[in-house]
């Protein structure tokens, strides 16, 4: 009837209301896995990666040394002609006189020294009356000569004197003597025109004449002395001694050199000439092709802007355009590069840490590779250093197989941010390919030294033959270039190894030389294992031998398994005597406890463990291997015994299976989950009173079974073909430790066999 079927719509609506949609369900998902940080670490990375791959939007292309085709004007530009404006600059420098200051304090001196000689001799009636100095720059020796420079101290004859001194000082003004120093520092001007400088006067511009020095005056001041011939020969002659030994002896010059003055004049003449510019027009050649120097560049970087000034007129939105393209092919990069994280790399989208770690890495790669090349100017193959280097982080902190693709990815979106070829992208991706390949394992201090060797001997190589197919000579510059690459590429193996510690701990990761480290028998806590727990200890060091082989015949790592087993059973240092291996056939001390109570103490060592192992400052990796090595395996002997106390007591009630199960999580690494095979199968084998081959392999095969039965391997990533190489590797070595051996007669046996020989 109508009521009771409008309750039934009603009820089916509500329903259908708490039934998640599949949209629902599908973001859920997608926030459970931590979908939303995972993309807003990758918008973060395409923003900064497209900011670097589009500024500056315009960028000239040629650099120094490149082979470049035969260019063509694309419009008519004018570009400088620095030959002819160099040429023009030095002559307006050229034709700048050099400056010489008057030495007016020597000049003053002698013209006063010249204008009262004659008085000086007027009162003298002897020769020894005279001072050693002016007796010595005059010659005079006797009374008569004295006497010729009395008659000009007064009367007609000393205006003549005291004109012929005005104009010799005045002419001797005029004559640029300079000490030797200064007349060597005039040498680079040549033989311009010079400027004197005297104080009162306005600078005199005139031709060079002769410069000469005050060791050699030369005939600057005969000429000097000259008005003096009017006054007598043996005047002439002992005034011309007197000027000469003022000047050569006293070494005091009559100009001096004002370097800085002339310097300065130079350079303003030379900056004040305007560039002389060359006319282009379209389709001229601009260069005829071949290796770019430096002096094509400015050329080329002229016609370059022209054009693209030519471009922003006709289309405003060229540059728009360009900017879209270049952001457009870095996000199919990243788009590539996070498609291949979620299919291959799960992980780094649960632990954003690593996502964060990861771009932050490629981000720094290619900022230091914009920051040498197109900002400091430096060779663009010193960019293959840092696109070798990130790929060998990602392989030191992941593996190589993602290392390749990261690689290959970093290398893209570094030759679309240096605007660079195809030629160049091989050059990269030469010694990422060899670097990645070569580098399994950091097991020796000289192991990264040596894939950069050979990463660089590949980054040389295909530098040169790149080069050589682009139509490049043969020359010192191509060389060079290659020289980079390699030197780069080397420099990565020097660098890396001392950034190690700061890999590991940005990505939480050990390295092979980490492990090899805590292998030591001398580590406190693998001292406390042997001293505290010697059975586990052995039990410990009996699997790792058993993990390493194991690991390696499925080609993971060995090593990684080997240490993970020595530290898996630490936390039973705490109570060493409640496991069968420490108790040495004494009275176990489960016997006076429960089942459940049994069950706190053998499952607290997991947590036991992990607490250890931080407080001594294990490697994070190791922490697996302590929480999972049992996975959510069923503890069979206390549940046993849990059932059978049960039973005895007449309950209804037995125990549930998962509360007998260890706390887990599941194994989800092979290494892992090769400790979890391998402990189980250890146990096992050695509770077995005779363990034969056969037996052995029963017994391997029937624990791989249970593990794979119970769910426990779902979560690793190992294959069946991969788990059952690992049975086989642990059968293998169980057998030759679990070897038969010869008995060996007893003492008493030959001695009764002796006696009836």
């Amino acid at each position: 009837m109508w009521p009771f079927r409008q309750k039934i719509r009603q009820r089916r609506l509500e329903v259908r209301k708490n039934i998640p949609t599949q949209r629902g369900a599908a973001w859920r998902q997608f926030v459970k896995v931590g979908g939303p940080a995972s993309v807003a670490i990758a918008l973060w990375f395409f923003a900064l990666a497209a900011a670097l791959a589009v500024w500056p939007v315009e960028d000239f292309p040629y650099q120094a040394g490149q082979t470049a085709p035969k260019k063509f004007a694309r419009v008519a530009f004018q570009a400088l002609d620095r030959d002819a404006t160099q040429k023009a600059r030095e002559d307006a420098g050229n034709r700048v006189p050099v400056t010489y200051i008057c030495n007016e304090t020597f000049l003053d001196d002698l013209e006063t020294q010249l204008r009262n000689l004659p008085a000086q001799f007027k009162t003298i009636d002897s020769v020894d009356k005279l001072s050693e100095d002016i007796r010595r720059q005059l010659q005079v020796e006797t009374l008569a000569q004295v006497r010729a420079f009395d008659r000009f101290a007064a009367g007609p004859d000393a205006a003549r004197w005291q004109n012929a001194v005005w104009v010799a000082v005045a002419e001797l003004g005029g004559r640029v003597i300079l000490s030797p120093k200064d007349l060597e520092e005039s040498q680079p001007y040549g033989s311009r025109k010079v400027e004197l400088l005297r104080t009162g006067m306005a600078p005199v511009e005139r031709l060079p004449g002769p410069i000469v020095s005050t060791s050699d005056p030369g005939d600057a001041i005969v000429r000097a002395v000259e008005p003096f011939k009017s006054l007598g020969d043996d005047v002439y002659q002992r005034v011309r001694m007197y000027v000469q030994n003022s000047i050569v002896s006293g070494r005091r010059p009559t100009y001096r050199l004002d370097a800085v003055r002339t310097q300065q004049a130079i350079d303003d003449a030379r900056s004040a000439v305007a560039p002389v510019m060359q006319h282009y027009l379209a389709d001229s050649v601009v260069f005829k092709g071949g290796v770019v120097e430096k002096s094509d560049l400015e050329t080329l970087a002229a016609e370059y802007w022209a054009w693209k000034d030519y471009l922003a007129q006709i289309d405003p939105l060229y540059a728009l355009r360009i900017s879209a393209g270049r952001a457009g092919a870095a996000l199919l990069v990243v788009v590539a590069l996070a498609g291949y994280i979620v299919l291959y790399q799960p992980r780094i989208i649960r632990k954003h840490l690593r996502g964060v770690a990861l771009s932050a890495l490629m981000l720094l790669m290619l900022g230091l590779a914009k920051l040498m090349v197109q900002w400091a100017g430096w060779p663009a193959y010193l960019a293959v250093g840092t696109a070798t280097m990130g790929a060998v982080i990602v392989t030191i902190a992941y593996d190589r197989r993602f290392a390749l693709a990261t690689g290959a990815l970093l290398s893209l979106l570094m030759v679309l941010m240096l605007r660079q070829d195809m030629g160049f992208l091989l050059t990269l991706l030469a010694p990422v390919t060899v670097s990645v390949l070569l580098l399994r394992e950091v097991r020796t201090r000289s192991k990264l030294i040596e894939v950069g060797a050979f990463a660089a001997i590949a980054a040389f190589l295909t530098a040169a033959l790149t080069q050589l197919a682009g139509g490049r000579r043969l020359e010192t510059s191509l060389i060079a270039d290659c020289g980079w690459a390699g030197g780069a590429v080397i420099a990565v193996g020097f660098l890396t190894q001392g950034l190690l510690p700061l890999i590991e701990h940005a990505f939480r990761i050990a390295t092979s030389m980490t492990l090899l480290e805590w292998c030591d028998a001398n580590k406190k806590l693998l001292k406390r294992l042997a001293i505290e727990a010697p059975g586990t200890y052995n039990h410990s060091l009996l699997l790792g031998t058993l993990c390493e082989a194991a690991a390696e015949s499925i080609g993971a790592r060995g090593l990684l398994a080997r240490v993970g087993a020595y530290y898996h059973d630490i936390g039973k240092i705490n109570k060493p005597e409640y496991f069968v291996e420490n108790q040495f056939d004494s009275p176990s001390k489960h016997a006076k406890l429960s089942p459940a109570m049994s069950l706190l103490i053998i499952t607290g060592h997991v947590k036991d463990g992990l607490e250890m192992a931080r407080e001594y400052g294990l490697p994070p990796v190791l922490y697996e291997f302590i929480t999972s090595h049992h996975g959510t395996t069923l503890v069979q002997y206390f549940y046993h015994a849990a059932t059978e106390q049960h039973r005895h007591a007449g309950t209804d009630r037995l125990p549930e299976e998962i509360e007998f199960r260890y706390p887990g999580p599941k194994p989800r690494s092979k290494e892992v989950a090769i400790l979890m095979l391998a402990d189980a199968t250890e146990s096992a084998v050695r509770a077995m009173s005779d363990p034969t081959p056969n037996r052995i392999e029963a017994q391997a095969h029937a624990i791989v079974t249970a593990r794979l039965m119970d769910g426990q391997l779902d979560e690793c990533d190992l294959t069946l073909r991969e788990v059952h190489q690992i049975e086989d590797s642990l059968v293998k070595s169980l057998c030759g430790m679990y070897h038969g051996r010869i008995a060996y007669p007893s003492a008493e046996r030959q001695t009764r066999t002796a006696a009836r020989a």
